[in-house]
């Protein structure tokens, strides 16, 4: 379940450097380039995104415990990504999303919401990382 990804990557906290962030997200793209496709719409965007359905984790405050939300990914890019949510997110929110190594929790990468709409699974919301991963 999840990416593939190195498991010195799971410390499992909001401290983790710009590089660490960086690394997750270049490989969560690489992971949805290897096993979905790309969506072909470019428009104004900086980077390519690719269709991917990995679990997600995301919370408002991840330093509460049992204060996360389960999610699955619709698609990402390395500048942010969409998820499927039960309920809808205010705009502008800063939320943090991880996903998981064999069953494990990576570290949470901060993001901020820029859309939320109703659609057939729930909520499709759009967060854009708070870093830009480099290619």
């Amino acid at each position: 379940m999840g990416c593939r990804m190195d498991r010195e990557l799971l410390p499992n906290t909001t401290e983790t450097s710009r590089e660490s962030r960086e690394l997750l997200v270049r490989r969560l793209v690489r992971n949805a380039r290897e096993t979905g496709s790309s969506d072909g719409i470019d428009g104004k965007r900086k980077a390519q995104r690719f269709r991917s359905s990995t679990s997600l984790e995301f919370s408002f405050d991840p330093n509460a415990n049992g204060r996360v939300s389960w999610a699955k990914m619709h698609n990402v890019s390395r500048g942010g990504l969409s998820f499927w949510a039960k309920k809808r997110l205010a705009l502008k929110r800063r939320v943090f999303v991880r996903s998981f190594v064999d069953g494990t929790p990576t570290d949470w990468l901060p993001a901020k919401v820029c859309h939320c709409t109703s659609g057939i699974m729930g909520f499709l919301v759009g967060v854009e990382f708070q870093f830009e991963a480099a290619e």
